[in-house]
């Protein structure tokens, strides 16, 4: 784990509203999908995942960032070539490589870490189960092999039952606030999913607005 110079190359905002900040590296850059660091701008520093997959020609970095926090504003202050400070990269959720198929079940900018380890395209089937603000549908819903976009609660429950209920051995990765994460995997353990095939990342910041999903799956 290192300190990295990283050069802002570019924004492109979804049309969702998440934000993709795209970098260059000062020196080589490696990482796995899934990881996350450190980022340092404006004097501020936050942990983020990493958006991009390796071998991508960015290091990408995808959040909202409408919240008015130091860093953030100093984000979305970021011209060409300007520079901010990544240390890492971190820990990781990616889901063990034994072949078995993927199911990735996010909560709004949640779907970052999904989004670097589709793009890596493993060869094996992948699942988008992808609740609130859908972003970076249009890029990644052609990229699995299926793609389910839950209107709400309700919607949310039953395609984790039948996710669940498949019985091929299937990981699953849990990304979003902690109440979703923690909602989430304790109902994919109610469903006979052992702990050893849930992989999951709470994000600080974001509303906690699965907490409810065990009650609509009732």
């Amino acid at each position: 784990m290192a300190f990295v110079k990283l050069f802002h190359v570019r924004t492109d905002t979804d049309p969702a509203g998440a934000s993709l900040l795209s970098f260059r590296p000062a020196h080589p850059f490696t990482h796995k999908a899934g990881q996350f660091g450190l980022w340092i701008a404006g004097g501020s520093a936050r942990p983020f995942t990493i958006a991009s997959a390796p071998g991508d020609e960015f290091v990408q970095l995808g959040t909202h960032l409408h919240s008015g926090s130091r860093i953030k504003r100093a984000l979305s202050a970021l011209g060409p070539g300007d520079t901010v400070r990544f240390l890492g990269p971190i820990g990781g959720i990616a889901p063990p490589d034994d072949g078995s198929a993927v199911v990735y079940v996010t909560q709004g900018i949640g779907v970052t870490p999904a989004r670097a380890l589709i793009r890596e395209r493993p060869a094996r089937p992948q699942t988008l189960i992808h609740v609130g603000a859908p972003h970076f549908r249009a890029e990644l819903e052609p990229l699995v092999d299926e793609a389910v976009f839950p209107a709400g609660r309700v919607d949310l429950a039953d395609a984790l039952t039948a996710a669940a209920a498949s019985g091929d051995g299937s990981h699953f990765l849990v990304a979003g606030s902690n109440g979703f994460v923690r909602a989430t995997s304790a109902l994919l353990k109610q469903h006979g999913i052992d702990a050893s095939h849930i992989h999951a990342d709470g994000f600080l910041g974001l509303p906690d607005s699965g907490t409810s999903v065990m009650a609509a799956a009732r």
